[in-house]
C-alpha cells in the first residue's frame, strides 16, 4: 500500500510542527520544564528539518530515512515526558506533549519515506553508465 504523504508535504508539515511547538506554551499557558523542554524539541525539530536531504531542506545532510527514525523516537518521547518528566498533573502541558507525540507517529506511520528513491536506474544513473551495463 502507497503511503499517502509525500516528502514534500511531510516537509511542510515539519515546519508548520515546528512553529507550533515553540507556540505551544503561550498558546495553552504554561512554563517551566514542560515549556522548556517544548522549546529544545521545537527548536530541535526545525534544525532536522532544515538539515534532511527533502526538498524542502536546505542544508540536506540528514538522509530522510534518518529523519523517520529520529521522528519516531521523538514521538515516543514526547508521549512518554510527561511521566518521565513527572509534569502529567498539569494538564495542558501533558494534553500538548500526547497530542503532539500522536501526530508525529500518524504522519511517521502515513509518509513514504522512501519514495525519492524510487524510480528505474535510468533516473539515476547518466546516460553513459547506462549504455555501460
Amino acid at each position: 500500500m502507497k503511503k499517502p504523504i509525500d516528502p514534500k508535504t511531510h516537509g511542510v508539515m515539519d515546519y508548520l510542527f515546528g512553529v507550533f511547538v515553540l507556540l505551544a506554551p503561550a498558546i495553552f499557558h504554561f512554563h517551566g520544564l514542560p515549556a522548556n523542554l517544548l522549546y529544545v524539541l521545537g527548536i530541535g525539530h526545525l534544525l532536522m528539518s532544515g538539515m534532511t536531504a527533502y526538498p524542502l531542506g536546505i542544508t540536506k545532510t540528514i538522509p530522510f530515512t534518518v529523519h523517520s527514525k529520529i521522528e519516531a523516537a521523538a514521538a515516543v518521547f514526547m508521549l512518554a515526558s510527561p511521566w518521565l518528566f513527572r509534569f502529567s498533573a498539569l494538564e495542558a502541558a501533558r494534553n500538548v506533549y500526547v497530542a503532539a507525540g500522536a501526530v508525529v507517529l500518524v504522519l511517521w506511520s502515513l509518509t513514504d519515506y522512501r519514495s525519492m528513491w524510487r524510480g528505474s536506474l535510468t533516473d539515476i544513473f547518466p546516460e553513459e553508465y547506462r549504455k555501460a551495463a
